[in-house]
């Protein structure tokens, strides 16, 4: 687990250096006029914070509930690749981004944390979701097997939901643009697989870069890490229904205080000749 989290970290300090993180910060703040923002961070506080993303990344792709992108034996330590590239360009890793303060919501306040996921403005959401064939709504769905979307404070609130939509999104994407790889984000990117072409390369160059290149530093089993995980949310999720005194009903629980496990996320091929409603 140590391996995996220091390979994670290591992309973010070499992409955005948290001295080069600090000083970037203090210049928004000093060209931001009539926002109050908090304070910038020091170099050792974007340290503390790219450690909780990469915790928090782990947790939700190596959730043995949530499909990664890729299959095989290192086919979530891949995905994670994919996602720290989409943070990259997305967001530059920024703290006003991640704790969606003004300064930090992309498309006119519409994008959300640091995967920028158009939420819009509260109390519009994320898309609803198929979780049982993974995909957007369509006639005919069953109820039970739909997913509501979230806020973007909800997005904010919870880092864990960013990823978790984000993941969803980006998995959507792969799916829908043929068979070129660097065009596999043009949805994610531009929401059309028409456009988005530029930012999708830009964005799969780099995180098939960072894959290739750092080969040798991944030491892992992407199966261990996964019952370490199951493991380890088992143990919280106890604890919070023993705390919260809700053993008998622990959906009661608001969503942004649930763990990620408690979101519902199977996943089963979808029926072929199937019409897609946006």
């Amino acid at each position: 687990m140590n391996g995996l989290i220091a390979w994670i970290m290591a992309f973010m300090m070499t992409m955005i250096p948290p001295a080069e993180q600090s000083r970037r910060d203090q210049v928004r703040m000093s060209k931001t006029k009539n926002v109050k923002i908090v304070l910038f961070e020091t170099p050792e506080e974007v340290s503390q914070r790219y450690e909780s993303i990469a915790k928090d990344l782990v947790e939700v792709v190596y959730n043995p509930n949530n499909k990664p992108l890729f299959d095989g034996l290192d086919g979530r330590t891949h995905t994670i690749a994919v996602m720290l590239s989409i943070m990259f360009h997305e967001s530059g890793f920024r703290r006003d981004v991640d704790y969606g303060e003004h300064t930090g919501r992309g498309d006119l306040g519409n994008s959300w944390c640091m995967m920028q996921i158009q939420a819009g403005k509260a109390p519009s959401k994320t898309r609803n979701w198929n979780v049982k064939y993974d995909r957007p709504p369509q006639f005919g769905d069953s109820p039970e097997d739909i997913e509501s979307g979230f806020s973007g404070p909800e997005l904010i609130q919870n880092r864990k939901l960013c990823f978790y939509e984000g993941l969803k999104m980006i998995r959507w994407s792969y799916s829908r643009c043929g068979k070129n790889t660097s065009g596999k984000l043009k949805v994610y990117a531009s929401g059309s697989c028409s456009k988005g072409g530029e930012a999708s390369k830009r964005r799969v160059f780099t995180a098939e870069r960072y894959w290739q290149k750092s080969q040798d530093q991944r030491n892992w089993n992407d199966d261990d890490i996964v019952r370490v995980v199951n493991r380890a949310l088992f143990e919280q999720r106890m604890v919070v229904m023993i705390k919260s005194q809700l053993l008998s009903d622990p959906v009661s629980q608001p969503i942004q205080t649930r763990p990620i496990s408690d979101l519902r996320f199977g996943w089963k091929p979808e029926p072929k000749d199937t019409n897609i409603l946006w």
